[in-house]
């Protein structure tokens, strides 16, 4: 980290951290836009197939709904997956629903032998997609046309089938769904919160941890004096300089040193615990610049106590005062000027 323009260094930070998050949203957006009235079916309750008005079912059905008096016959058409002369299982049977006089291929997922002749939508949801969902859609709709003209003595057409593809799917299954929509959704007010936060960053107003050591202080002014001092060690992301330990990693952490007590390195992190209780942590993914931020902060603050024990863990806990005063005593053997 240069010993000037740290203003800009960490408003380049956030703008990476922007670029990043930014993508991600974008590609959430252009997985679940497409998939919106899915999305808004499985949150505020599927509606039972019957309720609906045929025409307005035809021409804009909804996603996902339940049947609960509906019943379904097996036509005998199975959908295989790979080549059926090789390795190969059924995914699927194809069902024939009705729903007020119109037809509707049903796809229920089985790798069953035997699939029963009949299906109830009692305990069971539909999820509804537009027919060329399915690749053989019109070779399965003319056969199923077919047989059931031949066995039921029907006169059956094309045109009285509902366009749409219809799969069954057992009614636990909703809340997998469900969940797995809740989890989109958590994720996306976390891209949107990292988002918001990057902007401030990058508008000059970062989030610090350590923020209550500067006190009313303005950011930009504290920056502009931590500037002016000389370092002691730095690095790409980091710098300890007579006063301030500054790191610009996953966040921003800026401590003054003369509140350091304990640091302590364990694989990509780094702890550095403070003479108020706090605890602060430092990641990164190249092991290498932990191991040299690491050392710099040893041979910078030889006072502080170093490593992690299960002992000094105990006394972190129990005996804090004295610590402290261990550290205030050893800042006395240590004379900042052969560092400048």
């Amino acid at each position: 980290m240069q010993a000037k323009g740290l203003n800009k260094e960490i408003r380049h930070h956030y703008l990476k951290r922007l670029l990043v998050w930014c993508v991600l949203l974008i590609v959430i957006c252009m997985q679940t836009y497409p998939n919106r009235e899915y999305v808004e079916s499985l949150l505020i309750g599927a509606g039972d197939i019957q309720d609906y008005d045929m025409k307005l079912f035809m021409k804009e059905a909804p996603p996902v709904v339940t049947a609960k008096e509906m019943s379904f016959i097996n036509t005998g058409y199975e959908i295989y997956s790979g080549d059926k002369d090789g390795e190969n299982y059924k995914e699927s049977t194809i069902y024939l629903g009705e729903m007020k006089g119109k037809y509707m291929i049903c796809i229920y997922a089985s790798t069953s032998s035997t699939d029963p002749s009949y299906l109830t939508g009692k305990n069971k949801f539909l999820i509804i997609k537009e027919a060329n969902t399915l690749i053989d859609y019109e070779t399965i709709l003319l056969g199923v046309v077919r047989d059931l003209n031949a066995i039921y003595k029907e006169n059956v057409t094309e045109a009285d089938f509902i366009n749409k593809i219809v799969f069954i799917e057992e009614e636990k299954g909703l809340l997998r769904y469900r969940l797995e929509v809740a989890g989109l959704i958590c994720i996306s007010v976390f891209v949107i919160y990292e988002v918001i936060k990057c902007l401030v960053g990058v508008l000059g107003l970062p989030r610090i941890k350590g923020r209550h050591y500067i006190g009313k202080q303005r950011w930009k002014e504290v920056a502009l004096k931590i500037q002016e001092e000389k370092s002691l060690r730095e690095g790409k992301r980091y710098r300890i300089t007579e006063h301030w330990f500054i790191g610009i990693f996953q966040g921003i952490v800026v401590i003054p040193i003369e509140k350091m007590i304990w640091i302590y390195q364990e694989d990509y992190s780094i702890y550095i615990y403070a003479q108020d209780g706090r605890k602060y942590c430092l990641r990164h993914w190249s092991r290498k610049q932990i191991e040299k931020m690491y050392k710099d902060m040893k041979e910078a603050l030889p006072w502080v106590y170093q490593g992690n024990t299960k002992d000094l863990q105990y006394i972190w806990k129990k005996q804090r005062m004295q610590m402290i005063e261990d550290v205030e005593e050893g800042k006395l053997d240590y004379d900042l000027s052969e560092w400048l």
